[in-house]
């Protein structure tokens, strides 16, 4: 039975659409993942159509630069410079009935997407052509996913998915692909290890946040039928980076019954008005050491395997500059250890509400 970690944010106050309160030569982008587009899918995992198209009309309508990801990494386009946020759209899982949905949309309105595929959804000399006449246009970016878009509890299986599927990738689309994406976000020290001797231009996660080009895993904000709202999807898109350091742990799939959080903020940022919200938990205490370092100790439910922890900062006169960071872990305990990865419990997600009071 899916179990999904609800949770509520009280967070976002005072944000109009469209505007950008970014730092002065601060390059950092809003990165959207949607999974499934159309309809009669499951909610949890998917957008319709419509709603799909409500969000790409908003995007044309408002202060945004849409940009591909090559160009966010390599810097040439800046929030600060344009007065614009950056957006950059990506698809997780793209199945042949997605791209039949999204490909006209996006075309017609001329935005940059990236695709992160997973070989066994093009099987078939059909749609491994779809998929490599969509790879040749230029605003179109291919990354990719294991072989099974799952979660691999043994490494060694791991990476033979990964040079498989990367092969696989490379027969279809004729060249490497530079972009990597982690399914569910679920990873271990050892997999990561794997993953970075590729050296891929950038690896994506599903963890929520602004990113910004120098971090190690790019977070993005998934969009689902569920939490896509266009109330939601504006607010997200008024969202600033909280700059840490020192994160720990450095995985994120825990072994144990105990998920110990760890990380530095950025000199310019006082720890005073910073909340952490955990999925299920809600507020979250923090213990501050040294004036910049902060540490968590939540506790958990054996009931359930997934956690989001959004941390949250406030700044300016009426608290209108929201920073945020984000976090996503899977902590296998004694109990959850027993239980099948990655079947049917959701990945928390986002809700984003008014400030009470």
């Amino acid at each position: 039975m899916t179990r999904i970690c609800l949770f509520f944010i009280c967070c976002i106050a005072l944000i109009s659409s469209g505007v950008s309160y970014a730092k002065a030569n601060e390059n950092y982008a809003i990165i959207l993942a949607y999974f499934q587009v159309g309809d009669q899918l499951d909610p949890e995992f998917s957008l319709s159509k419509e709603l799909f198209e409500g969000h790409i009309q908003h995007l044309r309508e408002g202060s945004y630069n849409i940009i591909g990801i090559d160009d966010f990494l390599g810097g040439h386009a800046s929030s600060a410079k344009s007065g614009h946020t950056n957006v950059v759209l990506t698809f997780e899982n793209a199945s042949l009935n997605t791209l039949e949905n999204i490909a006209p949309i996006l075309k017609e309105a001329g935005f940059p997407y990236t695709l992160f595929v997973t070989p066994q959804n093009f099987i078939g000399d059909g749609a491994q052509q779809i998929l490599a006449s969509i790879a040749e246009d230029p605003g179109v970016t291919i990354g990719f996913h294991p072989n099974e878009y799952k979660y691999y509890d043994d490494t060694a299986a791991f990476e033979a998915s990964i040079n498989r599927a990367k092969s696989e990738v490379r027969d279809i689309i004729g060249e490497n692909p530079e972009y990597f994406a982690f399914p569910y976000s679920l990873y271990t020290k050892e997999q990561m290890s794997i993953i970075n001797r590729h050296d891929f231009n950038a690896i994506l996660g599903q963890h929520s946040g602004a990113a910004m080009a120098k971090d190690d895993i790019l977070p993005r904000f998934t969009m689902t039928e569920n939490y896509g709202s266009l109330e939601r999807f504006q607010r997200i898109l008024n969202v600033t980076p909280l700059v840490t350091k020192d994160e720990e742990p450095s995985e994120t799939v825990i072994s144990g019954d105990v998920l110990n959080i760890g990380f530095t903020l950025d000199d310019g940022d006082n720890p005073e008005g910073l909340s952490c919200f955990l999925s299920g938990k809600g507020r979250v205490p923090l213990q501050v050491i040294g004036g910049k370092r902060i540490e968590i100790r939540p506790e958990l439910d054996p009931e359930h395997v997934r956690y989001r922890l959004n941390c949250i900062l406030h700044e300016g006169e009426e608290g209108e500059v929201v920073k945020w960071k984000g976090f996503l872990f899977e902590v296998l305990s004694p109990i959850s250890s027993s239980q099948e990865l990655n079947t049917d419990e959701a990945i928390p997600q986002d809700e984003l509400l008014e400030p009470q009071g």
